[in-house]
């Protein structure tokens, strides 16, 4: 049995996901913005880090770095640039 995640994602609305979904097939963005929406797509359907990490193409250890780096933490989604909010 696989242990239970120390810090789980929420879940995402359905406009951050569209948003994290054009992210990670974005071609002229920073490299290290489409990897971690790469990351937190995959985890957020179920991966463990380490495979989302792979399908990245990062090191597992480098994951949770680079989406606190980023992002603040796993509970914080990328704001959205043309939120009506």
């Amino acid at each position: 049995m696989s242990r239970l995640k120390k810090d789980p994602l929420r879940p995402f609305r359905p406009e951050e996901r569209v948003h994290l979904e054009r992210l990670s097939r974005a071609l002229g963005l920073p490299a290290a913005l489409v990897a971690r929406a790469k990351v937190l797509l995959a985890v957020a359907n179920g991966y463990s880090y380490s495979a989302a990490a792979q399908l990245a193409g990062l090191q597992a250890v480098s994951t949770v770095n680079l989406i606190r780096a980023l992002g603040g933490g796993w509970s914080t989604a990328p704001a959205l640039a043309n939120s009506n909010e």
